[in-house]
């Protein structure tokens, strides 16, 4: 269970402790999403200032709304990259993937601009062995 207690006006307790959150499901037309930090998609471990706004976001899907269209291709655990507005919601632990400190929200399918196929580790093994 949660610490965090609701109070009302004459702050009385409206609940005496609010049940844990297990996951969350996107509705509609949008995907909940996981945000991959600069440092991430720069693989770097440099600490990064100064502003990011207006930066293409790289996220995992982590949940799809029932009205994305089919049509779109996308599926649970794709990397995509998004331009447009994000609502950000709390992390949680071990939902899909590990928590990595990452932000999580709900974007609308049309602000996923694109899929990013990653590389599979026998492809960077190869280019390792080739420098």
């Amino acid at each position: 269970m949660s610490e965090h207690q609701l109070f009302d006006g004459q702050n009385t307790p409206l609940v005496v402790s609010l049940p844990a959150i297990a996951e969350v499901e996107a509705l509609g037309g949008f995907a909940y999403v996981e945000i991959l930090s600069a440092q991430e998609i720069m693989k770097t471990s440099l600490t990064l200032t100064g502003s990011t706004e207006g930066a293409v976001n790289e996220a995992y899907i982590l949940h799809l709304g029932p009205g994305i269209p089919p049509s779109y291709g996308l599926k649970v655990g794709d990397r995509v990259f998004i331009d447009g507005g994000i609502t950000f919601g709390p992390n949680y632990k071990d939902y899909k993937f590990s928590d990595e400190g990452r932000k999580r929200g709900v974007v609308l399918y049309t602000a996923i601009k694109g899929k990013l196929i990653e590389e599979s580790a026998d492809e960077v093994v190869a280019e390792d062995e080739e420098d």
